[in-house]
């Protein structure tokens, strides 16, 4: 805000650069729900769902998510074999058959490696934040217009250098 401050003399508070934030973001994204619809914007995306996330959430739902239940759902989350995905899914069926049905609604082709029918670039091996931490370090000391300039074009490139 003070960059804003003395390069264009424009004065704001926290609250109210939050508030246009949000206005600009429900504007590209419509509503909530609809920010999850990738696939109308980039039809040719492959979309996942991060599987530290899906766990969290099955640790809240299910309170037996420990021991046995946690090793069937990180082999089923992490084999490339779809026989492997298949036997810790049976294993998740056998100790909880309503965990079972919340991953197979929760679509296997978005969190398992087994099913995902999308590329994985460099960026999607490891965690995207993680990624970010290691390429933008000189950036962060930019004044926030430069900022979010040098990371829009990053994101630009960044597909077409992974073989996009």
């Amino acid at each position: 805000m003070r960059d804003m401050q003395d390069e264009f003399g424009v004065s704001f508070n926290y609250l109210r650069a939050w508030r246009g934030k949000e206005a600009a973001l429900n504007i590209l994204r419509r509503d909530d729900a609809e920010s999850y619809k990738v696939n109308h914007v980039y039809p040719d995306a492959a979309f996942g769902i991060c599987v530290q996330h899906l766990a969290a959430n099955l640790k809240t739902r299910y309170k037996d998510f420990k021991g046995p239940l946690k090793t069937y759902f990180d082999g089923a989350s992490r084999s490339y074999l779809l026989s492997e995905f298949h036997h810790h899914m049976e294993s998740i069926r056998g100790l909880n058959p309503d965990m079972h049905r919340y991953l197979v609604e929760a679509d296997p082709t978005k969190w398992s490696r087994a099913y995902f029918n999308g590329r994985r670039y460099a960026i999607m091996k490891t965690n995207i934040a993680e990624s970010f931490n290691n390429v933008d370090r000189k950036a962060r000391l930019m004044p926030v217009g430069f900022l979010v300039e040098w990371l829009r074009a990053l994101l630009q490139r960044w597909p077409i250098s992974n073989g996009m």
